[in-house]
């Protein structure tokens, strides 16, 4: 992964806003809101959210100016100074795309490596936290995909106090999710 400042490429940038593709779209009003291609390509989301994160564009650079200039250049400072973060960052980020794939592979590999990756995830959520609210401290905790995806496999298993237990570490921890309504549904399930 790449730290610092893009290359600026001139072509590039007026390639993007002029092409027929783009164009096409946009006329026909086909458009996916913003933070929707995690659904489409997820790989490629994920690569260019942390792209982002951890690199400066002449757009970034020319914003300097304006009213974000202090927030930009602490996330800069704070990113290099702490590459461990960063790697966390990337490895949490890399078992949320990962823990998708190998659940659909469960029919021929089994659930031990999907289970694996979710623990694996949620081993790394308190370091995970930390970062996040020291980047973002307005914002509440996103989905945990680690969390949400044991959970699914403990209740298919008939393993309801372990779903029950995981939902209330998930709750306690601040991810965003309906964990009352699986807690109730599961607690149901038990009586």
């Amino acid at each position: 992964m790449k730290f610092g400042i893009r290359v600026p490429s001139l072509k590039k940038r007026i390639s993007a806003r002029t092409s027929w593709k783009r164009y096409g779209r946009h006329s026909m009003g086909i458009k996916m809101p913003k933070g929707y291609g995690i659904f489409t390509n997820p790989k490629k989301a994920v690569y260019n959210k942390i792209h982002r994160k951890t690199t400066l564009g002449i757009g970034d650079i020319l914003k300097m100016g304006r009213t974000g200039k202090k927030k930009l250049v602490q996330d800069i400072e704070r990113t290099s100074r702490s590459p461990a973060n960063q790697l966390i960052l990337d490895r949490h980020f890399q078992l949320s795309e990962m823990i998708p794939l190998l659940y659909k592979e469960r029919e021929s590999e089994g659930l031990n490596k999907t289970i694996t990756a979710c623990k694996q995830q949620i081993e790394l959520s308190e370091k995970v936290r930390k970062i996040l609210s020291e980047r973002y401290p307005e914002q509440s905790f996103p989905s945990h995909g680690g969390y949400e995806k044991l959970v699914i496999i403990l209740d298919k298993q008939n393993r309801h106090n372990e779903a029950i237990k995981i939902c209330r570490q998930a709750k306690r921890e601040g991810w965003s999710g309906n964990w009352d309504e699986r807690i109730q549904r599961y607690t149901s399930k038990l009586s």
